[in-house]
């Protein structure tokens, strides 16, 4: 004879871990499902991390250019920093103008294979000394950058503010400083 076990007490615990295993796999299987579905943070695209480089670059020439600080040159790709007419407008205002100040907005940005084409607005002012009337210039240009790291500047096209004024004291606006075929 075989005799089963009609315990209630050893049946409501097979009842009770059979409900806590399917509780278990049931909670297992939402939290699958929520963290799959769930996003996670965002990192920035390739190109906001270049524009923010370029960002960076183009304000760390800025603040050089306003202290006068020759240390600007250090930021220059080796093609406009061998462009003499280019360092020599930008010494002029280092020596001709004892404060600058520039406000410099990226219009547009174009990011190439080999270089970053960053279009600007620029408006600035230009003291020779404290007291004096300060001289004011405002206008577009567009910085081609070397798509390397730390991005470099490689050209200016239009009016670039960085030596605006030539010897003779006029807008150096009209001559491009192009170093480029």
């Amino acid at each position: 004879m075989i005799f089963f076990s009609t315990d209630s007490a050893h049946s409501s615990k097979v009842s009770r871990s059979t409900s806590s295993l399917s509780y278990f796999i049931l909670v297992l299987w939402v939290t699958g499902i929520a963290t799959s579905c769930a996003t996670s943070p965002t990192q920035p695209s390739g190109v906001a991390i270049e524009a923010e480089k370029i960002r960076q670059e183009l304000a760390a020439l800025t603040a050089l250019y306003e202290e006068r600080n020759n240390q600007f040159f250090s930021h220059l790709h080796p093609l406009l920093e061998g462009s003499a007419f280019f360092k020599e407008s930008v010494q002029h205002d280092f020596e001709t103008f004892s404060e600058i100040k520039m406000n410099i907005k990226i219009t547009r940005l174009e990011i190439r294979k080999e270089d970053v084409w960053t279009s600007v607005y620029w408006e600035g002012t230009w003291k020779v000394i404290s007291d004096a009337s300060p001289l004011l210039q405002s206008g577009q240009a567009l910085f081609i950058f070397s798509a390397e790291s730390p991005p470099r500047l490689m050209e200016t096209r239009g009016e670039s503010p960085f030596g605006v004024f030539q010897k003779a004291g006029t807008p150096a606006a009209d001559v491009p400083i192009s170093t480029r075929e």
